[in-house]
């Protein structure tokens, strides 16, 4: 085999690793955001959950206490929309971890 044809192989092999190691690369870089994202939006969904739980705590305290009431019926629209809000914001956290599960597998 002559020098030209060689170098030619070699130059061939080297681009096509090349492509391979950018498109493992490029699949990394889009593991890795994708992540974080995920990351990023469970920990806005607990911040939120935090302040929805807050907010019932505050509401309960105020019917309780303020409001003198012996106890609190479960179809008080308040509380029926605290706790939907907070059920609603504990399924979402739960599809991004499992998201994120299925992303670090």
């Amino acid at each position: 085999m002559d020098f030209k044809k060689r170098m030619d192989e070699l130059i061939d092999k080297g681009i096509t690793a090349s492509r391979d190691l950018w498109g493992k690369a490029k699949e990394t870089a889009r593991d890795l955001s994708q992540k974080g994202i995920l990351t990023v939006e469970v920990n806005q969904l607990e911040r939120q959950a935090q302040a929805e739980l807050a907010r019932l705590g505050t509401h309960v305290y105020d019917a309780l206490v303020n409001r003198k009431q012996a106890a609190l019926d479960t179809e008080d629209a308040e509380l029926r929309k605290y706790l939907e809000k907070i059920q609603d914001l504990r399924s979402k956290i739960e599809q991004r971890e499992e998201e994120l599960r299925k992303l670090k597998q």
